[in-house]
């Protein structure tokens, strides 16, 4: 047999191809045009001059179809550089490209689902969903300055208070209370006359901020495999709706306290007893604890079906409502922990800056131009904003007017104390 016409240069003669008898030659010309078959008499067969018998008749005629359908193959010639400069054969039609979807960018966050089985989480106003105060008024269960004090005061609340929505004869509610997010037991407290809480847990979970946390509390009961550094899946049930806290709840107000935010001190329980300070609860104490409001979460969901939530997202969609300038040239630990709220800006001067939301979490910071520190005038920290809108009716009062102007109030003074505490 004759060479591989698959396997043959663009300047090369082919010849030796015999196919049934029949000794076909191409002629050296150029790549792409195509070449003219040339028929001539095998060594074997009958003199020209001699009429050929009826079998190299038939031959003859099978010589022509090959010849036809190597022209045909001929017209697929191509040139394949990355062959070194050989022919191959390929499709006459070309390849059909496979059209991929293009891939939905997914929202930040991890999945989130309900804390109760409760689904109808946008009817704000419906008592038998967010649970009122003994004033009645469904707003004072949601989030922020909703409140107010037996003094006449407005009065912050850091979370929203869910309804049951079964009971059992005694009007006890039987409503499981269910993890929002995967994550890690950090503290429960079994001893509902321990704090106002209640009996409540807290579990932490890990976002692009850094580490959050997440408190169920006033606890009827909590499941057994539910304690310390347990590992929890979105959904888990961790105990049952109650009405447990030191000051009291009627059994006709039951209801799941839920808080969503950041520690405020990685080392809170340290400062507690250095201050000697009654603390059972250690770093989930809740003056550590900075929440933002759960509806955040509460108001993307549907049914029972999972969203995704990001809490550093969350964080930066909240307005600030004041700005303290402090003096210092090392950062609080707060932003050694979320490192992400702080503006990585040179540090021109002796003092940093800070952004607080109206529940006193720490929104943003970083270092203050030396114009800036100035403005201290020798002292320790100033207030050097507030926006009075975003502040509300101010039930933090962390920040107050004193002789018209803003001042940290004592409450204020302890945040700011427990936010710059390093050991």
């Amino acid at each position: 047999m004759g060479q591989n016409p698959a396997m043959i240069g663009p300047e090369q003669t082919l010849n030796g191809f015999t196919i049934d008898g029949c000794l076909w030659i191409w002629q050296s010309r150029p790549r792409m045009e195509i070449p003219t078959p040339i028929l001539v008499e095998h060594p074997e067969s009958s003199p020209p001059s001699t009429p050929p018998p009826p079998r190299k008749t038939f031959r003859y005629a099978l010589a022509g179809v090959c010849a036809v359908l190597l022209l045909g193959v001929g017209i697929g010639i191509r040139r394949n550089p990355a062959e070194n400069d050989f022919i191959e054969f390929s499709s006459l039609e070309p390849p059909e490209v496979l059209q991929l979807p293009t891939p939905t960018p997914q929202p930040a966050g991890r999945l989130f689902s309900g804390p109760t089985p409760q689904t109808r989480w946008q009817d704000l106003q419906d008592p038998t969903v967010y649970m009122p105060t003994a004033s009645g008024r469904v707003a004072s269960a949601h989030y922020g300055s909703t409140r107010t004090g037996s003094n006449g005061l407005p009065r912050f609340h850091e979370g929203v208070d869910v309804s049951p929505i079964e009971r059992d004869p005694r009007q006890r509610p039987l409503d499981p209370i269910l993890a929002i997010a995967d994550g890690t037991v950090a503290y429960v407290s079994r001893r509902g006359g321990n704090s106002t809480y209640g009996i409540y847990i807290v579990l932490t979970h890990e976002d692009e901020v850094g580490t959050v946390y997440s408190l169920y509390s006033h606890l009827a009961s909590v499941e057994s495999g539910i304690q310390q550094g347990a590992e929890v899946s979105r959904g888990q049930k961790l105990g049952v709706m109650g009405w447990s806290s030191s000051i009291g709840i009627p059994v006709s107000r039951s209801h799941l306290h839920l808080e969503m935010g950041l520690k405020l001190n990685g080392h809170y329980s340290r400062l507690s007893r250095a201050q000697k300070l009654s603390n059972p609860h250690g770093n989930y104490h809740g003056f550590n604890l900075a929440g933002f409001n759960p509806s955040l979460l509460l108001q993307n969901l549907q049914n029972q079906d999972p969203v995704r939530f990001s809490y550093q997202d969350a964080i930066r969609s909240v307005p600030p409502a004041w700005r303290l300038l402090i003096r210092g040239t090392r950062r609080p630990e707060f932003f050694d922990r979320y490192p992400s709220l702080w503006t990585d800006t040179p540090r021109s001067g002796s003092a940093f800056w800070i952004d607080v939301s109206d529940g006193g979490v720490p929104l943003a910071g970083g270092f203050a131009t030396q114009d800036d520190a100035r403005l201290l005038q020798g002292g320790h920290h100033r207030v050097l904003e507030v926006d009075r809108e975003v502040l509300g009716r101010n039930g933090r009062r962390h920040v107050v007017t004193r002789n018209g102007k803003w001042v940290l109030g004592r409450n204020g003074e302890k945040w700011k104390e427990i936010l710059l505490y390093r050991p």
